[in-house]
């Protein structure tokens, strides 16, 4: 069965036709940070790329490729047609990008729009490195935690008021004082 190429609005299939103009076609690497940048380059919505899936040589530049018409292993798919809406204006701005590799680094990296996507992959790798950063990890962690001691203690304070409620020792006064400090538990809980 052909593969045909993931890229938008290619027509390329595998074939042996297509094997004698001399298109080649590239598996999508198994790496998951290359693999999420070629998913980003691709700009398809809600596209998963699968380890049968493929994309033809012609979204590759020259250089992308080694003397022996392989892909170098570290390059990202760049060249396509994609339509008017797609397409990215033609002026310059300057994008900040902070990475995270033994200290924070700022870059500022002045380009025209048209090489936008290769920031956008920039910036999905900076973010996986901040992800692992071992100070957000453990302040993830430290959250976490307090969220579940605060259940624990909301937890604890409806039983305790509502074995006061069984017992007949909440009356109105307690439940107007308790109202005001603004305790946040279900109103059920307290009524007499």
């Amino acid at each position: 069965m052909p593969q045909h190429c993931a890229a938008y609005d290619c027509k390329n299939r595998r074939t042996a036709q297509s094997r004698q103009q001399g298109i080649t076609f590239h598996r999508c690497p198994k790496e998951q940070n290359l693999r999420k940048k070629w998913e980003v380059a691709l700009r398809r919505k809600h596209f998963r790329a699968m380890d049968e899936s493929v994309l033809c040589c012609e979204h590759f530049k020259p250089e992308d490729f080694n003397r022996t018409v392989g892909l170098r292993s570290d390059v990202i798919p760049s060249v396509f047609n994609f339509p008017a809406h797609l397409q990215t204006a033609g002026v310059s701005f300057r994008l900040f990008v902070f990475c995270i590799s033994n200290m924070l680094m700022t870059i500022i990296i002045c380009v025209p729009a048209t090489n936008i996507l290769i920031l956008m992959v920039l910036a999905v790798g900076c973010i996986d490195e901040i992800k692992n950063d071992d100070n957000v990890i453990t302040l993830e962690q430290e959250k976490s935690n307090a969220r579940k001691r605060e259940l624990r203690a909301k937890s604890h304070m409806k039983d305790v008021l509502q074995e006061l409620r069984e017992k007949n020792l909440i009356n109105e006064e307690l439940y107007v004082c308790l109202f005001c400090t603004k305790m946040f538990i279900k109103a059920e809980v307290f009524r007499p």
